[in-house]
């Protein structure tokens, strides 16, 4: 029974740690697929079984939650920063799911960009994670929180002009559907990762 008033920081951390780079293992994966079309439907049975993983890393938090009394920082904060980047492995897997459901062969170059944007992002937030702990380094954690959002600005610009160009140039309207709706499925994967990276920054301002 005592044993659940003790403090457990290490068990958090460890699981936030292990959570980050499962989303950065997604982030590969997809881009993977990007290069590897042929072979899309492999690669995205190892990203559903990578997002499984996260979800039991994910279920783990929750289920830490409930037995311990005393949390690193706030119970609530906890559960936002789990759901968070529990997400954007989600809307990785859903932006893989989309590619090959819809049999894409071929791709604009321009999705391989955005693709190696989501690296860099699930990378940016694989480090503040790991430096939430230390609250000496909150300005740096604070510094990889607004790159992540710097990083969503520069996708939206792309996304943006790609949706223009293909407005205008393509004349098949099913095919326009399918680029849409995979732009989109990129666009929420870096929504996701800026929601994860603001939970991330007000937790570290909030407990400096």
């Amino acid at each position: 029974m005592l044993k659940q008033f003790l403090p457990k920081r290490d068990i958090f951390f460890t699981l936030f740690q292990k959570l980050v780079e499962k989303n950065h293992l997604g982030s590969e994966n997809l881009v993977k697929l990007l290069e590897d079309l042929k072979n899309a439907k492999h690669h995205v049975q190892q990203i559903s079984i990578i997002e499984k993983e996260g979800d039991n890393i994910t279920r783990h938090i929750f289920d830490e939650l409930h037995k311990t009394f005393v949390t690193p920082f706030d119970r609530e904060d906890i559960h936002r920063l789990a759901t968070q980047l529990d997400d954007v492995l989600d809307q990785i897997n859903r932006a893989a799911r989309r590619i090959l459901l819809y049999e894409m062969t071929d791709l604009p170059d321009e999705i391989l960009t955005l693709g190696n944007l989501v690296i860099q992002n699930t990378q940016l937030l694989n480090k503040a994670v790991s430096a939430l702990e230390h609250p000496s380094k909150a300005k740096m954690v604070i510094h990889l929180c607004d790159s992540v959002h710097e990083l969503e600005e520069q996708a939206d610009r792309i996304i943006s002009t790609s949706m223009s160009s293909l407005f205008s140039l393509e004349s098949d309207f099913k095919s326009f559907l399918k680029m849409k709706e995979i732009y989109e499925g990129f666009q929420t994967v870096f929504k996701s990762c800026k929601n994860a990276a603001i939970v991330v920054k007000s937790i570290m301002l909030e407990y400096v």
